[in-house]
C-alpha cells in the first residue's frame, strides 16, 4: 500500500546510531511503500538540502515519519543522495523497514534442542534492536536447526511461519508482530475509494538467500 505526496503532511526525521535526532527540512516529496513480509516495507523522501545535515547523514542509521503526530514509518536508512540543479539543491533519502535488518545480518548456524520463542527473539531479533509487541504465543520446537548461510530474517520466519503457522510482520511503528491477522481489518477497493492509480510491483531484491528447487 504506497502513500505519496499530496496526501497528507508529512514530517521526517533521522537517528544517528548514537541516538541523536535531526529533524529533515520540509519534505517536498515522499513515498511510503508498506508490504506484508518479503520483499519488506520501503520508503523514499525528498527534501531542500540543509547545512546542518552534513554530520547526520554520515551517522543517520533509521529514518521516522510522521504525520499529525502520529509515527506512520520506522525504517533503515540504505541511501542518500545530494543533487542540485535547476530547481535547487535537493536531498533524497531512501531505505527499509525495520525487516532490512534481519534480512541483511547471516545468522550463525545453531541447533536448539528444544527452541522456544524466547530463544529465537534473544538470538536472532533482539540483538539488532528490535521491539516485539507483545501477545504472541509460538510453540516450542524441538529440534530446530539454523542453516550456514540463513539470514535472520530466514530463522525468524522459519520459526514462527512453518512451525506456529504466524508470519511475522512489521507495523508501521517498525514493531515487529507475531500474532495472526484478525479478522475484518482489509482495505477494500470498492466503488466508494478514490482509487487515482494501481500499480503492481515485483522486487526481487532483499532476499539473502532462496532457493526454489535444487535438483541432485
Amino acid at each position: 500500500l504506497p502513500r505519496r505526496a499530496g496526501a497528507g503532511e508529512v514530517t521526517g526525521r533521522l537517528i544517528g546510531y548514537d541516538g541523536r535526532e535531526y529533524a529533515l527540512p520540509a519534505l517536498l516529496e515522499w513515498t511510503l511503500n508498506y508490504g506484508t513480509g518479503t520483499p519488506c516495507d520501503s520508503f523514499e523522501v525528498r527534501c531542500p538540502w540543509g547545512s546542518g545535515l552534513d554530520g547526520a547523514l554520515s551517522d543517520a542509521v533509521e529514518f521516522v515519519a510522521q504525520e499529525d503526530g502520529e509515527t506512520v514509518f520506522r525504517g533503515v536508512v540504505d541511501e542518500y543522495e545530494w543533487s542540485c540543479g535547476s530547481g535547487g539543491s535537493t536531498l533524497l533519502v531512501s531505505g527499509r523497514g525495520m525487516a532490512g535488518r534481519l534480512l541483511d545480518n547471516e545468522a550463525e548456524p545453531a541447533d536448539y534442542q528444544t527452541a522456544t520463542l524466547g530463544d529465537i527473539l534473544r538470538d536472532h531479533v533482539t540483538p539488532y534492536g528490535i521491539q516485539t509487541a507483545e501477545g504472541a504465543s509460538l510453540p516450542a520446537v524441538p529440534g530446530f536447526s539454523v542453516e550456514s548461510g540463513s539470514s535472520e530474517w530466514q530463522v525468524l520466519y522459519n520459526f514462527a511461519r512453518y512451525y506456529g503457522g504466524v508470519e511475522p510482520r512489521f507495523d508501521r511503528q517498525g514493531i515487529l508482530h507475531l500474532t495472526p491477522w484478525q479478522d475484518g481489518k482489509r482495505l477494500v477497493l470498492d466503488n466508494s475509494a478514490a482509487v487515482e492509480e494501481i500499480r503492481w510491483t515485483e522486487r526481487r531484491y532483499g532476499v539473502l538467500s532462496e532457493v526454489l528447487v535444487r535438483d541432485r
